[in-house]
């Protein structure tokens, strides 16, 4: 894994400031995740960064001008898994 990506952690998917920046890898990926009543939500990007305490649900990050709403973490042992959505403008 390469991280050489510029992370922004926000609290709102429109923040004109920022939590944290960090760096992480980010990488094109396809889940979709259903709820009850026919809802679901399809997971565009994953993100594996260092462990992080400021990386926590319900956050969103920035990269690249665009929103990504956190919808799962994964902690391993020195990293961290982050399937991201990305958020409609």
């Amino acid at each position: 894994m390469f991280y050489d990506s510029t992370i922004l952690i926000v609290e709102t998917p429109n923040s004109t400031s920022h939590i944290k920046e960090i760096k992480g890898d980010i990488q094109p990926f396809r889940q979709t995740i259903n709820f009850e009543g026919g809802f679901h939500v399809d997971v565009t990007k994953r993100l594996f960064c260092d462990d992080e305490k400021e990386m926590t649900l319900p956050r969103y990050v920035q990269i690249d001008n665009y929103a990504y709403k956190i919808l799962f973490i994964e902690n391993w042992s020195d990293y961290m898994e982050v399937w991201l959505y990305q958020c409609k403008k």
